[in-house]
């Protein structure tokens, strides 16, 4: 399936791309030939966005320009639909005996907790490549590339969470993990990672201990290919060449170099900083489509949401609104380029037909009053800014008294 979304919401499918290329040619532009519909585009994306596309390729690739110059954005399946050709996806037996994925699907609650933690991955996937994006215009170079960095490792635990309900929080274990390292991993409380297991325990088993990094990729692999994403070898092998180095970068950048001290100003790091800055927003931009089109998928076809599915889908298409474009878009502060790039993500994620169904049952479930696992994480995470609070109040009055 080959599907484009215009900044308008507007979505076009077709079978292959070439037969996309002769739709979206028919529909505005029928009096053009092939190369002259090209050539306008080509002029098209040069006043949109001053980028000088290439023209020359197959149809994909004229697409790929396309997306280059943000006139589109090009989703692995259109937005709010369900593949026909392929169906709903059932549970395969090698994810079903995974303690962390039979704890997400015990009760319906669970199954909308889940889907409700997967959108908040996808969020934060969303903002901090969008910020890494502004940053880099205010020339706050060293904070862009960081932005941009934490962007992958959210898309990385995202995908992570999508296939095995769990995901290693260390950075230097999610490289281990899209590596593919052979080495068998060390979970914790029977969980296959070390982020679940803050909140469910289910003790060790002995198929757990056997399986090693490589053998939970493939798991995410051949999930994401049951979804029908397109390419998805390609594009793991591809993301993780981009984690491992991105992560090299950020701790030469902060740590290691001590480079930030001459980022601003600098003959030679300045413009080193604005290259790692424009590298690293690019690599983040370049594995959102995977992100998104792999979210929406799972909305349309996993099994596990059969039952709410429509509520679901309604869910994901208000709070797009709500939780992503209103909340991003002021942080922005005016930039129409990256507004226009935010409107584009988000029209992936809202359906052209919304489902008018209540989906007050998914806002229950995913409160603090029924979502025991977020309730824990907001204590402990107002318990730490008590303890900041308290030992900065200490520093402040130090022996004698509040400073002056």
């Amino acid at each position: 399936m080959a599907s484009v979304v215009w900044p308008d919401g507007r979505v076009c499918a077709e079978a292959t791309w070439e037969a996309l290329e002769v739709h979206v040619r028919q529909e505005q532009w029928g009096e053009y030939s092939d190369t002259s519909f090209r050539r306008e585009m080509r002029e098209r994306a040069r006043v949109w966005s001053g980028t000088a596309i290439e023209t020359g390729g197959d149809s994909r690739e004229f697409f790929e320009e396309l997306q280059r110059a943000q006139m589109l954005v090009i989703v692995d399946a259109p937005p709010g639909t369900t593949s026909p050709a392929s169906g709903v996806v059932r549970m395969s037996e090698d994810r079903a005996i995974l303690p962390s994925l039979q704890y997400w699907t015990a009760s319906q609650d669970r199954i909308l907790q889940r889907f409700y933690v997967a959108f908040c991955l996808l969020v934060s996937a969303i903002q901090d490549a969008m910020l890494g994006l502004r940053e880099m215009e205010l020339e706050t170079l060293n904070w862009s590339a960081t932005c941009s960095y934490y962007s992958l490792v959210h898309q990385g635990r995202f995908l992570a969470f999508l296939g095995i309900g769990d995901f290693p929080k260390s950075h230097e274990r999610l490289g281990r993990l899209y590596r593919g390292d052979s080495a068998p991993v060390t979970g914790r409380d029977g969980m296959p990672f070390d982020w679940l297991s803050r909140f469910a325990r289910v003790g060790g088993t002995e198929a757990l201990a056997r399986r090693s990094w490589d053998q939970y990729l493939d798991i995410v692999r051949r999930y994401l290919v049951a979804l029908d994403i397109d390419d998805v070898p390609t594009r793991l092998t591809s993301f993780s060449q981009t984690l491992s180095v991105a992560k090299e970068l950020r701790n030469d950048s902060n740590y290691e170099g001590l480079l930030i001290a001459h980022e601003y100003d600098h003959p030679i790091v300045t413009p080193a900083f604005r290259s790692l800055a424009n590298a690293m927003g690019e690599a983040a931009q370049m594995t959102l489509p995977l992100v998104v089109g792999a979210f929406m998928a799972y909305v349309d076809r996993d099994a596990e949401l059969d039952r709410e599915r429509d509520a679901v889908r309604a869910f994901v298409h208000d709070y797009a609104q709500r939780r992503i474009m209103d909340s991003i878009r002021p942080k922005l502060a005016g930039s129409w380029p990256l507004e226009r790039r935010l409107l584009l993500l988000v029209q992936q994620l809202r359906s052209s037909n919304r489902p008018s169904v209540d989906y007050r049952s998914i806002e229950t479930s995913v409160g603090l009053g029924d979502f025991g696992e977020k309730s824990a994480l907001m204590h402990d995470f107002r318990t730490r800014i008590a303890l900041l609070d308290q030992a900065t109040q200490g520093q402040t009055r130090g022996p004698s008294g509040p400073m002056p």
